[in-house]
């Protein structure tokens, strides 16, 4: 299986990321900001792709030819998320789907953080 991952340079996408290439899949890791750990980013079965959630564009080709799209990207610990979390949360996550639904991905995981920054809930950011 062929499967990238969103948010590979993260904590929670690197152990990812880690497990399916133990388990022999070819893994695209996704990262932007951040560096991915040199245990990923040596991998033969890995290839690093860097890309920008911001800007559709650059997420074509992030996806052509990968079967499962895991989403794991999000900003942790960060003050005023009501200012982020519809854009990191909402936004970004459509701009993946969209483009994981336009290149044939067969599968979408999101994992979410809905507990991360305390005191937020649906109605109150």
């Amino acid at each position: 299986m062929s499967v990238l991952v969103v948010g590979a340079s993260g904590n929670l996408g690197s152990h990812i990321a880690h497990r399916l290439l133990q388990d022999g899949h070819r893994v695209r890791l996704a990262h932007h900001a951040s560096p991915l750990p040199d245990a990923l980013s040596g991998h033969q079965n890995a290839e690093s792709v860097h890309m920008d959630l911001a800007r559709p564009q650059t997420l074509k080709h992030a996806v052509v030819g990968v079967d499962t799209v895991v989403f794991s990207a999000g900003k942790l610990f960060a003050p005023n998320p009501k200012k982020f979390l519809p854009i990191t949360n909402t936004q970004y996550v459509r701009n993946m789907a969209d483009s994981a639904v336009a290149a044939g991905a067969r599968r979408f995981v999101l994992l979410s953080f809905p507990h991360v920054e305390e005191g937020t809930t649906p109605q109150r950011l």
